[in-house]
């Protein structure tokens, strides 16, 4: 057994896949948050007391930043999938998974008895097709193989294969 960097154990050989918000996005909240607890901070020293509302307002903004964009995760682990969304982590046992669809506000997965549970990220690119193949439909499907492979195991145990990175430059020379 070994340590994942979630806390549990989960047994050798196996992988533990996280996804969570964009690296930019990721930063960019991390980035508003530092600024306003800088505003926080001069506007706290500066008037003390008298400046509660706007000291609060300034602490929720933070949380909220990271309630909304830096905690929701997606975890696929050896026993199942955890959605961190609301209060409390949901995790859903791979045989229990049904369906899984990319939107552009997440992951849905519906579990048996048709019960949903709802993941922030991965989020299907607002700018793509619906012919595109984005990271989300990856995620989606597979969750999906991942969760018949635990129903009927045959052959290797699925690995979620991310998309190639985008190809930087100006097009073919010529």
């Amino acid at each position: 057994m070994s340590e994942s960097p979630s806390g549990p154990e989960v047994p050798d050989g196996s992988e533990v896949t996280v996804w969570r918000a964009a690296p930019p996005t990721r930063a960019a909240a991390v980035a508003g948050m530092a600024v306003i607890a800088v505003l926080v901070y001069i506007v706290a020293t500066r008037y003390g007391v008298t400046a509660a509302i706007a000291i609060l307002f300034g602490l929720g903004i933070i949380f909220f930043l990271w309630w909304g964009v830096l905690r929701p995760r997606l975890t696929a682990g050896p026993y199942g999938a955890e959605a961190a969304l609301g209060r409390t982590p949901v995790t859903v046992a791979w045989k229990d998974i049904r369906r899984a669809e990319a939107g552009p506000t997440g992951l849905k997965i519906t579990a048996v008895g048709g019960t949903e549970i709802l993941s922030s990220w991965p989020q299907r690119d607002r700018g793509a097709k619906l012919t595109d193949l984005t990271e989300a439909d990856r995620v989606a499907a597979y969750l999906v193989q991942r969760a018949e492979w635990a129903r009927r195991p045959k052959g290797p145990r699925p690995q979620f294969v991310p998309a190639p990175p985008p190809a930087r430059g100006r097009g073919p020379v010529r």
